[in-house]
């Protein structure tokens, strides 16, 4: 794992330029994503998933992966996509969801959660247009080794076990 995580750019990050963005990253002007607001938001109010006495708390580990993958001086990084075994995308699915408070919000799935679904299925527009990034290295691999968080980490191990032909994985 040393060195062979990408960690995709965020629009609010210096990264955010180049080749790694779609056509429509590139064409329009965005700031931030929701969910990256409401982490803001929470963390300077010491809510939601930061405050270690609320029923969130249990989501914590999100962010702590988070943190690990996308420190500047991470172990598991590189900057370089060509070079990457395993892609990070910096999606915190629990802070949306949440909308930085204690109780669930919208039951229906976002926009950027449904582009994810679509391109775990092999259809790369939605990503493309809603993430703003390129969607040739979920092409390389079909949407393999594309990391979203804890649980899509677990199914990466186990969907690279697939394509070793060590075993299936029924989702």
């Amino acid at each position: 794992m040393y060195r062979s995580i990408y960690v995709y750019p965020s629009p609010d990050n210096h990264d955010w330029e180049g080749d790694i963005l779609s056509a429509h990253g590139k064409a329009r002007n965005v700031t931030s994503w929701p969910w990256i607001e409401i982490d803001q938001r929470s963390k300077s109010q010491t809510k939601a998933h930061y405050d270690t006495q609320s029923s969130a708390v249990q989501y914590t580990t999100e962010l702590l992966v988070r943190d690990i993958i996308t420190h500047p001086d991470s172990c598991l990084r590189t900057y370089d996509p060509e070079q990457a075994s395993l892609f990070y995308v910096p999606y915190l699915p629990s802070m949306e969801y949440h909308n930085g408070s204690l109780w669930l919000g919208n039951y229906e799935t976002s926009p950027y959660g449904q582009a994810i679904m679509d391109a775990t299925a092999g259809k790369f527009d939605t990503w493309e247009s809603t993430f703003g990034l390129t969607s040739r290295y979920w092409q390389r691999r079909n949407g393999f080794r594309s990391y979203f968080g804890l649980f899509r980490a677990i199914a990466w191990i186990v969907a690279s076990q697939r394509e070793k032909g060590v075993v299936s994985f029924h989702s």
